[in-house]
């Protein structure tokens, strides 16, 4: 049996959100972790030109990057899915 991570929509629609649309919050670094997890389940590894950061493309294109670090001090979920604007999860 395959394994399928939860859709982008399904996991951030649940997440409150931060100081712009396309940001939401975690309320630590296990939680944002545990979301990264969710969100690559079946995921390929994948370098990203100019990313500092573990990525992961999914068959349907979406990429999905953990970093490190951002402006807003902590590690953050980058999330990029073809035709749409993209997400950020933060640590809050």
């Amino acid at each position: 049996m395959a394994v399928v991570a939860r859709s982008v929509d399904d996991v951030v629609s649940g997440l409150p959100r931060g100081a712009q649309r396309t940001v939401r919050i975690v309320p630590d670094e296990a939680v944002l972790r545990a979301t990264f997890a969710d969100l690559t389940k079946g995921g390929t590894p994948a370098a990203w030109k100019n990313y500092d950061g573990q990525g992961f493309e999914m068959t349907n294109g979406t990429q999905i990057g953990l970093r490190a670090y951002s402006r807003s001090g902590d590690a953050t979920i980058d999330i990029r899915v073809p035709g749409q604007s993209a997400i950020k999860i933060h640590i809050g």
